[in-house]
């Protein structure tokens, strides 16, 4: 391996999502000296930070070339020599006419693209250069708009990649070429049995697109999955030590242009000014004067584009305000404009980032890590035309610059959501009702665009892009499907009950999913992740028992080896290295850990209603009522029978005699109650009388319940059930409905989990464990400025959008209206607070807000978030005005740094692909 890929696998990318690409070894210490180990041991971030800047300065006095950081990693990843070539596969479309396109797979030579082209691809070509090969995709003629879904022509960005899998029909377009390969077979469908096992899925641009590809040949398939690895792991190593302006810029010229550009690495005056207008950087003159002041010439390299772009930025900025009351002559950098790592590590990092644990030596890992990053794209720009010396790979120096600083502050290293609790790996060995469990509602709807129209229908494909987003409960509503007369097998299905299947399975089926093929997805994503957490699969059960007998045998054989039985049945303890007995399941006093069931497939399922009901009071039963989903179903259909119920881990119950004393009743924390998520104030002043939190915390402690959305297609605010402790509060993440509320609840279920490496299992905290009480404190927020924040698109004929940001504290309160109660007694309900910043003219590239900030009482810090949305309020030529959200994010308050930090924003995806990778706000933290 080359220098350069021994410095950039240094790097471990935390954030990206569960993919078929391999993360570094985060356990390997190298050559490290014995004496460093104790002061590492801690800080693995630093170490790996240290390490792998170190080498990327040794490689780069050593091999002395033109090429940026990126191209020179990229240039050295290893890809198989037949997929630069070009590898011959069959493309899927929905088309009436065919199935299956014959187009021609290529990795470009840059490696930044991947190419998917009816021919191979001239020698040597650079995708992103090449416009006759470009210029169909971003044709605007309408006849070819309207072939866009399936353009013969497709370059996708390594830049774009979310994911991959092989194996399984998880994408919507899949599913549905498979349907129209069976009803063209006349013998059957051979696609199941040929494609399925060769077929190759990209998600990219959040998850929103997919890629199908049927490889003919395994050996071929298996050349185009490493290097596509290869690249992808290889580009996202790189991202940290590459400025998030040289990013975007990159990213913009080869996605956004239109027409594209003849070359990337250089621009002329005309596509300057269009970069410019997208950016909403200064005017057209001001752009002018720019580009003939700076040079003479017709065209710019890239690097210097760079530059004449951070000159169009505000000169006086927040973080530059910082830096001159940190280092200013008065501040102990004797007026040289740099700053060692001691000050650094005694101005900065103690006193404002309230980091004083840090070492000198880890002050000193963070500098040189800063002036590793190539802040101009090029990094031997020639000082003889430019004596700005602003290079920090160049320079050597070992001081730090204001320009440095300004990068850093905006990094992924500063985020205010503690990237060492984004990356921890704990222990999960506390009982299953200890954890916040993330879960999906209704995890077969999707919204997709079919035609000139966004539809909701069912696929297969909401249920991998759920794993894939982490999470850990998946939705399963199973109905009687068809009937083969001949061989009388019943096939039960998926998907709502307004889409339930006809006797001939005539009508609706393209909103209705075989049990078979959601199982199977399920088992693919198993083999890609073998040491997951336990996947929880819950069933609303409305077979009758024919089909349930059907349901039995099919979990059996595909997942059986996966499934925790609720006996002595299940003998695949050992196999998994459980350290649970299983053969005590009856009278465990508590429930099983997440690590000691990694592999395993959970199944929740409802329950006899002949279980629990003849011992219940009135009482009961009204308090019970608000579990119930006030479906009206026969007795045959609420009924699990024998050999479905011998695979039910967990049932699906009511409450029981004794609720008050909940937590008391060991033998029954095998069921999961079910709870309307709007009902939760209503339980609270219940039938039953006031049943209050610490109650409902005391019964979580032993027993799961599983929260859901009410009929109505919104999603409720998680952070109420979490505080009274539930489990799985389960959301629609694939087609919630977009508006602001809906996406807010997304957002926050997102930030939650996004610790411990987004594992799906966040393990309550002592508040609600019932260990200690909670600590109300004050908090500060205050928004200072923004980096890359997209504002346009080409669709928006990039009209300026006036930029505001909205923080969003929510915690959970006691109702202090009504005075005559006791503390006690008062009710918890969701506390929401806004503070919002005033709206500013001006670019998404470098915004600054004159914020004052505002002061948040914390009651729950344990459970409250903080939610950062950048708003957009865009006027059309009429005169309406209109507000989106631009890119938002959700931190928990106990993930909270202190200081001068950077927000990292994600996709509605939960994704950090594209150009929203490099936006980053920049805001005061004080509590």
């Amino acid at each position: 391996m080359t220098t350069i890929m021994k410095a950039i696998n240094e790097r471990s990318s935390g954030n990206n999502k569960s993919t078929a690409a391999k993360s570094p070894n985060r356990g390997d210490r190298g050559d490290e000296d014995e004496h460093d180990e104790g002061e590492w041991s801690d800080n693995c971030l630093y170490r790996r930070m240290l390490r792998g800047s170190q080498r990327i300065q040794m490689m780069m006095k050593r091999q002395q070339n033109s090429l940026p950081l990126l191209q020179q990693a990229l240039q050295n990843a290893e890809v198989e020599p037949s997929v630069l070539t070009g590898i011959k596969v069959l493309r899927i479309n929905i088309l009436k006419s065919k199935t299956f396109d014959v187009r021609y797979f290529t990795i470009d030579q840059s490696r930044e693209f991947i190419c998917v082209t009816p021919e191979p691809l001239p020698p040597n070509v650079l995708a992103e250069n090449n416009k006759s090969y470009r210029h169909y995709y971003y044709s605007s003629d309408p006849q070819k708009k309207e072939k866009a879904y399936a353009p013969p022509y497709q370059f996708i960005d390594v830049a774009d990649i979310d994911a991959w899998h092989v194996g399984t029909v998880a994408t919507f377009r899949a599913e549905v070429a498979r349907r129209l390969e069976t009803d063209r077979s006349t013998g059957g469908s051979t696609f199941d049995e040929v494609a399925t096992e060769k077929l190759l899925t990209i998600y990219y641009k959040g998850g929103s697109e997919t890629l199908d590809l049927v490889v003919p040949v395994a050996q071929q398939l298996n050349m185009i999955v490493s290097s596509l690895s290869e690249i992808h792991s290889t580009f996202h190593r790189a991202q940290p030590w590459i400025s998030k302006e040289s990013s975007l810029l990159r990213y913009i010229i080869a996605n956004q242009m239109v027409p594209p550009m003849e070359s990337s690495e250089t621009i002329t005056q005309a596509e300057f000014h269009k970069i410019c207008e997208m950016l909403h950087v200064g005017s057209n003159k001001d752009a002018a004067f720019c580009f003939q002041s700076r040079t003479n010439k017709n065209t710019l390299p890239f690097s210097e584009c760079i530059r004449m772009l951070r000159t169009l930025k505000p000169k006086k900025t927040q973080a530059t305000v910082l830096w001159d009351f940190l280092f200013g002559t008065k501040n102990g950098s004797g007026g040289t404009g740099t700053v060692t790592h001691k000050d650094l590590h005694r101005q900065f990092l103690s006193k404002i980032q309230s980091e004083s644990h840090l070492s000198i030596r880890q002050a000193h890992a963070i500098l040189t890590f800063i002036q590793t990053i190539e802040i101009v794209s090029d990094p031997y720009y020639d000082d003889s035309d430019n004596n700005d010396g602003d290079n920090s790979l160049k320079s050597q120096k070992t001081a730090l610059q204001k320009d440095q600083f300004e990068e850093f502050l905006y990094s992924d290293l500063n985020d205010a959501y503690d990237p060492e609790i984004q990356q921890m790996e704990q222990r999960l060995d506390q009982p299953l009702s200890a954890y916040w469990i993330n879960t999906s509602f209704k995890t077969y709807q999707i919204r997709t665009t079919i035609g000139n129209k966004e539809r909701t229908c069912a696929s297969v494909e909401g249920y991998m892009k759920a794993l894939i987003r982490g999470c850990k409960c998946l939705d399963l509503d199973c109905w009687d499907g068809p009937t083969m007369p001949n061989a009388k097998i019943c096939i039960p299905m998926v998907g709502h009950p307004m889409t339930k299947a006809t006797s001939d399975n005539s009508s609706n089926k393209n909103n209705l999913l075989l049990l078979r093929h959601v199982c199977g997805v399920v088992e693919a994503y198993l083999k890609m992740h073998p040491q997951s957490h336990p996947i929880i699969l819950s069933i609303e059960n409305y077979c009758t028992p024919p089909f349930q007998e059907a349901m039995a045998l099919l979990l059996h054989e595909t997942l059986g080896h996966r499934l925790l039985l609720p006996t002595s049945q299940n003998n695949n303890s050992k196999d998994n290295n459980s350290s649970w007995d299983e053969e005590s399941t009856p009278s465990l006093p508590c429930l099983p850990s997440p690590d000691a069931l990694r592999g395993r497939v959970i199944l929740h399922s409802k329950a006899h209603p002949e279980s629990s009901s003849s011992t219940m009071t009135t009482n009961d039963k009204d308090w019970v009522s608000l579990f119930n989903n006030n479906r009206q179903q026969t007795r045959e259909m609420e009924e699990i029978v024998g050999g479905l119920k011998q695979l039910v881990f967990f049932e699906g119950g009511n409450l029981l005699e004794g609720n008050l004393d909940m937590a008391s009743s060991r033998d029954h924390n095998h069921k999961i109650l079910s709870l309307d998520g709007s009902k939760h104030k209503e339980l609270l002043q219940g039938a039953c009388g006031i049943v209050k939190e610490k109650d409902h915390r005391k019964h979580h402690a032993s027993h799961l319940t599983r929260s859901h959305p009410s009929s109505l297609n919104n999603n409720p605010n998680p952070v109420h059930a979490w505080s009274l402790g539930c489990q799985a509060v389960a959301l629609r993440l694939g087609s919630c409905s977009g508006d602001d509320h809906d996406n807010a609840s997304v957002v926050l279920n997102d930030g939650l989990f996004r610790q411990q490496n987004g594992v799906g299992y966040i393990l309550k905290p002592p508040s609600i464990l019932g260990l200690e009480p909670a600590q109300p404190i004050s908090l500060f927020v205050r928004v200072l400025g923004g980096r890359c924040l997209p504002t346009s698109s080409p669709k928006s004929h990039h009209r300026q959008m006036d930029l505001s940001v909205w923080v969003t504290l929510y915690d959970v309160q006691k109702n202090s209206t009504n005075t005559e109660a006791q503390n006690d007694s008062m009710m918890e309900q969701v506390y929401k607070d806004c503070h919002k910043t005033t709206s500013i003219d001006g670019s998404g590239f470098a915004p600054v807000w004159k914020d004052r900030g505002k002061k948040f009482g914390v009651q729950q810090p344990d459970i409250a978030m903080v939610l950062f949305q950048v708003m957009g309020r865009e006027t059309s030529s009429g005169g309406k005005s209109a507000s989106t959200c631009v890119a938002s994010a959700a931190v928990p308050v106990s993930c909270l740094r202190k200081g001068y930090r950077s927000i990292q924003f994600f996709d509605k995806n939960n994704c950090r692909t594209g150009a929203l990778r490099y936006a980053s706000l920049l805001v005061h933290v004080e509590y």
